[in-house]
């Protein structure tokens, strides 16, 4: 079984998305719900510099949405189901690596 070329670049590019800690919280807390810069910086304390960055990137690969509210951007998973995906990548990672040492 063959797979799709542009199925592999999409699926690369998504792990991508997801490949850093700060990233997995930001979808963990964006989970169903929108917050602007300001408050996403105070609820995982991750530095104004790195979260923007962070969020522009997550932007540009068509993980995250952003609309404006006056004068605060406010930043959503366009798709929520990523989340259930990566819940389901944590309990493979726990069962391959449960009972190894460290």
């Amino acid at each position: 079984m063959s797979i799709d070329e542009r199925f592999l670049e999409h699926y690369a590019l998504m792990c991508k998305a997801v490949s850093k800690p700060d990233r997995l919280r930001i979808i963990n807390l964006l989970d169903n719900k929108k917050f602007n810069v300001g408050q996403m910086q105070k609820k995982l304390d991750i530095s104004l510099s790195s979260l923007s960055n962070h969020l522009n990137d997550m932007y540009k690969m068509g993980v995250l949405g952003k609309e404006k509210e006056g004068k605060s951007v406010f930043y959503y998973l366009i798709n929520p189901d990523l989340v259930d995906g990566i819940s389901n990548m944590q309990k493979i990672i726990r069962v391959m690596f449960e009972g190894r040492s460290s």
